[in-house]
């Protein structure tokens, strides 16, 4: 069974970077998935007057940066500012965007950022529109991380995203058509849509560099009203199915805990993690030593 290596911050969205880092030192972690969500995890924010003051601050800590995880969402004048990479008008700004988090992801070091391409879009007509015309600027994104060393990744295929079936996400991976083009793999999205998940790692190949561990519950309804956001053990994910899958293509990528709590106290999210580390122990992962 692979092991977990990182963890990522959004486990602690509620709190100051500075706290998300030092709690993932004492819960046994030596490297760190940095998120920032524009919503809720804000963690790595563009408004940051020197960038190098995160890399000094993860470096203190003695962590490092094995992936990013960023929405092109932001909070603007207190409400959510959604970016369709389909809107021409909005090309310019998402790529210089996307292209602060690849410098940024560059000085730290990081292996991969992951993007969205876009909302889920039901009508096929619309689908294949909307698809054809992300991926081009998509395209752009990922080439400036080639630039800088740095894979941009998808996470497929997602609930929520244009990639929410494996013939979509090879859809996409087809019309951008990039060779920095890389996979990030969320556990939970695949417990509730169910897909072959034998066939979507042979078909990703060696883009396949980045896994997410967390649980959900539901149903693909097509009504956003799923459980994605749960703790290993709480929901329905097949734990020991996916490892063992993982295990049987020779994975070697990296493996981040990726639980997401928004809200609480920080005693509630310590819990929350040692309660998922536990079960996935019992499910055959190799989990870190824990120092707490």
């Amino acid at each position: 069974m692979p092991s977990i290596n990182a963890c990522a911050s959004l486990g602690f969205a509620a709190f100051p970077l500075e706290t998300a880092l030092e709690q993932i030192v004492a819960l046994g972690f030596k490297e760190v998935e940095l998120t920032h969500l524009g919503a809720y995890c804000l963690h790595l924010p563009t408004e940051t007057p020197d960038p190098q003051d995160i890399v000094d601050m993860v470096n203190r800590f003695g962590l490092r940066t094995r992936a990013m995880n960023i929405s092109t969402s932001r909070m603007v004048d207190g409400a959510i500012k959604r970016v369709v990479l389909s809107d021409r008008t909005q090309t310019k700004s998402i790529v210089a965007y996307a292209t602060w988090y690849l410098k940024l992801a560059q000085q730290l070091g990081a292996q991969c950022v992951s993007f969205p391409i876009g909302p889920r879009v039901l009508d096929p007509g619309l689908w294949k529109q909307e698809a054809d015309a992300s991926a081009r600027v998509f395209r752009e994104i990922v080439a400036v991380g080639a630039d800088l060393g740095v894979k941009v990744n998808l996470e497929v295929p997602h609930l929520f995203q244009l990639m929410d079936t494996i013939d979509h996400t090879m859809y996409l991976f087809d019309r951008i058509n990039h060779t920095n083009l890389g996979a990030t793999v969320d556990c939970s999205h695949w417990g509730i849509i169910g897909y072959d998940l034998g066939r979507l790692f042979s078909l990703l190949g060696d883009r396949l560099g980045n896994i997410h561990l967390r649980d959900s519950r539901g149903a693909d309804t097509l009504d956003f009203k799923q459980e994605l956001e749960l703790t290993p053990g709480d929901g329905q994910v097949d734990f020991v199915t996916f490892g063992h899958t993982l295990d049987s293509i020779g994975y070697q990528g990296n493996v981040t805990l990726e639980l997401e709590h928004r809200h609480g106290r920080l005693a509630d999210c310590i819990h929350e993690f040692q309660r998922g580390l536990a079960y996935l122990a019992t499910c055959g992962w190799a989990v870190p030593n824990v120092v707490r």
